[in-house]
C-alpha cells in the first residue's frame, strides 16, 4: 500500500472486509485504518495542490501522510533532505501544520521514492530509487567522490545514530550493488559493508540493458534479525491479550469454573492461532497473582471463581 502498487483500490477494500468476516473485526482494526489512510491522504494531497500555487517545476511532488502508529515502518528524524526536495517538503509542511495545529509531522526518506534521469551517461536512462538513495547520489552532483563518513554527515550531519547508519549502509551498498554499479567502492569491493574512510564515486561507464530500471536497498541481516524478535515479542504480547480477554469473558459468563472445562472452552474457540494448554494456564495464573481478577477455590485447586 505504502508503495501504491494495488492493481486496484475497489478490489483492495473487498478484500480488507471478505477478511474481517473471516478472521474478525480485532485482527483487522490496523488494516482497515492503513486503507483509510492512504484515502485520507489522497484526499489531503489533492486539496495541497488546489491550494498551493507551486512554480517550481523541476520534479513532481507527492507525499502520503500516514499515522505513524498504525504502521510498521520506522521514521529516521536525523535525515537532512537535499535543497532540491526540502524547499517543496517545507511548503507542504507549513500547509499541514496550518491544517492541522498541534499535529506533528515527520518524513521517511528510506521508505519514499523518486524517479531520476541519467545525465551522465551515452544512453537516456531513468531509474526509481528510494528518496534516501536518491539524496545520497545527488550528492555527487558536486562531488567526483565522497568518503563513507562525509556521505553520513552530509545526510545526517555530526549526530549520527546507529539505526540510520545502518539504514544509510544498505541503501548505499544497493547503489554499489554489481548488478547495478551506480556507484563504485574503490576498497573491498565483494565485501557487503562500508568503511568510514571508504571512497565511494559514481560509475561514469555505467551501462545497463534496460533504459528504465529500479534499484533496490541490500538487505540488512543483522536488521532482519532485531525486526524478527520485535515482532515476535509483539505476536506474544498480542496473543496474552487475547487470552486474558476470552478467559475474562468466561469467567464473567461462569462465575466459577473447573480447569479441565476452562482449558476445553479456550481450545475450542476460533482463534487466529492454536494456544497450547500451558499457554492457557500461564495466562490464567496472571489473572490470579498480578490481576487478582480470579481466586482458587480454598478446598478444590483446580476450581476457580471470578472475584473483579
Amino acid at each position: 500500500m505504502i508503495n501504491q502498487e494495488s492493481a486496484n483500490d475497489t478490489y483492495e477494500h473487498q478484500m480488507v472486509y471478505k477478511l474481517r468476516y473471516h478472521v474478525g473485526q480485532a485482527s483487522v482494526n490496523k488494516l482497515i485504518t492503513m486503507r483509510k489512510d492512504m484515502d485520507v491522504s489522497k484526499e489531503l494531497w489533492e486539496e495541497y495542490t488546489k491550494k498551493v500555487n507551486d512554480d517550481n517545476n523541476a520534479f513532481e511532488l507527492n507525499v502520503r501522510v500516514l499515522t505513524k502508529s498504525q504502521w510498521p515502518i520506522k521514521s529516521l528524524d536525523e535525515v537532512r533532505m537535499n535543497e532540491i526536495f526540502s524547499l517543496r517538503v517545507q511548503r507542504f509542511t507549513n500547509f499541514y501544520k496550518k491544517k492541522y495545529e498541534g499535529r506533528k509531522i515527520v518524513y521517511c526518506p528510506n521508505y519514499g521514492d523518486v524517479e531520476l534521469k541519467l545525465l551522465w551517461t551515452d544512453k537516456s536512462y531513468i531509474m526509481t530509487v528510494s528518496t534516501l538513495m536518491a539524496n545520497v547520489l545527488i550528492l555527487f552532483n558536486d562531488h567526483d567522490d565522497l568518503t563513507y563518513k562525509e556521505i553520513l554527515e552530509k545526510i545526517a550531519g555530526s549526530d549520527i545514530t546507529d539505526d540510520l547508519k545502518d539504514e544509510l549502509e544498505c541503501h548505499i551498498l544497493g547503489l554499489c550493488n554489481p548488478k547495478k554499479a551506480l556507484i563504485l567502492k574503490k576498497e573491498n569491493e565483494k565485501k557487503p559493508n562500508l568503511q568510514l574512510s571508504e571512497k565511494l564515486s559514481i560509475n561514469r561507464a555505467f551501462n545497463h540493458k534496460f533504459l528504465r530500471f529500479s534499484c533496490t536497498p541490500m538487505g540488512n541481516k543483522k536488521k532482519t534479525e532485531k525486526e524478527k524478535q520485535t515482532l515476535n515479542t509483539q505476536v506474544k504480547q498480542e496473543r496474552q491479550m487475547v487470552l486474558d480477554a476470552k478467559l475474562v469473558k468466561i469467567f464473567k459468563a461462569r462465575k466459577t469454573i473447573n480447569e479441565q472445562e476452562l482449558i476445553g472452552e479456550i481450545l475450542n474457540l476460533k482463534l487466529m492461532w492454536k494456544p497450547t494448554t500451558n499457554e492457557v494456564l500461564q495466562r490464567l495464573e496472571n489473572l490470579i497473582d498480578e490481576k487478582e481478577w480470579v481466586e482458587r477455590d480454598s478446598k478444590n485447586p483446580k476450581l476457580y471463581h471470578y472475584v473483579a
